[in-house]
């Protein structure tokens, strides 16, 4: 598994090239690409909010993969094909939500045959918040 935030983690290996763009996290290898969102400040949004703008925003096209409220987390992923400049892209977008902070994940490849990948890659999604270290002095 790869901490890619103080609260989340996937299961993705370090042989991606990795870079920040426009403040979203960005993972790259030939034909596979992965950009991630952390959204929230941990107190707002709610987490009903933000089902509910996740379902109202998400593609019409879309086949739905997954939806689980699983207490704390809920997740929810689908797939997707896009046609860009004259050629398609496959797509899985994934969001793991927890009370103020949510994830969006996006996982797009150039091969079909890598949708079992794609799947996979959205399920890894693990809510696992460091714990903070508080010191308190002692007289």
């Amino acid at each position: 598994m790869r901490r890619i935030t103080e609260n989340w983690l996937i299961d993705m290996d370090t042989t991606y090239e990795t870079w920040v763009e426009d403040g979203s996290l960005a993972f790259a290898k030939p034909g596979r690409t992965i950009w991630i969102d952390c959204w929230g400040d941990g107190d707002e949004p709610s987490k009903s909010e933000i089902v509910a703008l996740i379902k109202s925003e998400a593609s019409p096209d879309r086949d739905d993969l997954f939806e689980a409220d699983e207490g704390e987390v809920y997740r929810y992923a689908y797939r997707l094909v896009e046609f860009e400049d004259g050629g398609r892209r496959f797509a899985v977008y994934a969001f793991a939500v927890v009370e103020g902070n949510y994830l969006q994940v996006a996982i797009y490849f150039d091969d079909p045959q890598d949708k079992p990948w794609g799947e996979s890659l959205a399920r890894s999604i693990q809510y696992s918040p460091t714990e903070s270290l508080e010191f308190s002095e002692e007289e």
